[in-house]
């Protein structure tokens, strides 16, 4: 696949210029190593929503058949594609190793639009991604054979900050459980957060993330607006809260370094009154990346932690959540 430009919006500060490169570059192939690597083969697929024509790849892992399977749409980060997200997350493999289709969305013009409701403005709202990504689930039907009470959203940079937008949605939430990498909340997302149907989550964010910072971020999604976020531990915090599991005495796990120099953190929020757990991986010194795949260059990226490989840790997670409210279409 050819390297492909991408010039960044002109509201963008330098820290967001930074993994717009960061996810342009991975959309070549061998990134990391400089070699070529054989991923597993997606088909490609296109609907219409809003009078827009949307892409989106999907991988069906090797004798599937008839069965009913659990899906799980991934979302790339800002300058990426739904290829490139297959290639940085390795999530094929997982996909096939435990027996779930994994769905690759385009972003149109490589970007998803996670302010849509919540700030004014029609270069924040348009196109409406929320409903491109409850009509997905519609085409996915139509096109698989999918357990529709078993799908299953994440997300990693923008696209994790797109997948915050969607579960604090309380019109379009037909997804079982949701996954965050590399990104934050705002607080203008809160209150319709709290307004939006309780679901699981599993988070996960590096402390030397150079791309989305552990401390929050300040930017201008365009020239009339700018907007801070909260920080990741008032990001995780909050969803704990809304979740209703108690923020105090989170049960940690502290895995073992492999290279002394980046390590993970579990945190597992329990007694949670709703039912729905929230867990977070915090990675020690770890970058804007995925760990247990090392696809993004360090040098713009920063460290990539190989100790988990953060798709199956998401799929683990996941994959207990079932949907049991009635759809709403």
């Amino acid at each position: 696949m050819a390297c492909r430009q991408v010039i960044a919006a002109s509201g963008d500060t330098d820290m967001f210029r930074r993994f717009v490169v960061v996810m342009v570059l991975v959309s070549c192939a061998g990134l990391a190593t400089g070699q070529e690597t054989a991923e597993p083969a997606l088909t490609y697929h296109n609907m219409t929503v809003d009078g827009l024509e949307r892409h989106y790849a999907v991988f069906v892992p090797d004798g599937a058949g008839g069965e009913a399977l659990p899906v799980v749409v991934a979302l790339h980060g800002r300058g990426g594609t739904g290829e490139s997200m297959a290639g940085m997350t390795g999530l094929s493999t997982v996909a096939q190793e435990e027996g779930f289709i994994a769905v690759y969305p385009d972003g149109l013009n490589r970007e998803w639009k996670y302010f849509a409701g919540i700030l004014p403005g029609a270069e924040l709202n348009t196109p409406d991604d929320i409903a491109f990504l409850d009509a997905l689930i519609d085409d996915l039907a139509g096109n698989f054979s999918i357990d529709a009470s078993r799908v299953y959203l994440l997300g990693f940079s923008n696209g994790g900050f797109m997948t915050y937008r969607v579960a604090c949605s309380a019109e379009h939430n037909r997804f079982a459980a949701y996954g965050i990498a590399a990104a934050l909340i705002y607080p203008d997302m809160e209150l319709p957060c709290l307004a939006a149907p309780v679901r699981a989550m599993v988070i996960e964010h590096g402390t030397a993330d150079a791309g989305v910072a552990w401390d929050g971020i300040s930017h201008r999604p365009t020239l009339e607006t700018a907007v801070t976020s909260r920080n990741v531990l008032q990001s995780v915090s909050f969803f704990a809260g809304r979740n209703g599991c108690s923020t105090f005495g989170a049960d940690r796990v502290d895995l073992p370094s492999s290279d002394g120099k980046t390590h993970v953190s579990r945190f597992d929020f329990a007694e949670c009154t709703t039912g729905k757990p929230i867990r977070f991986f915090a990675i020690i010194n770890g970058g804007h990346t995925w760990p247990g795949v090392d696809r993004l260059p360090r040098d713009l990226a920063g460290p990539v932690n190989m100790d988990i490989n953060l798709g199956s840790e998401m799929w683990e997670f996941l994959k207990t959540q079932t949907l049991t409210e009635p759809l709403i279409p």
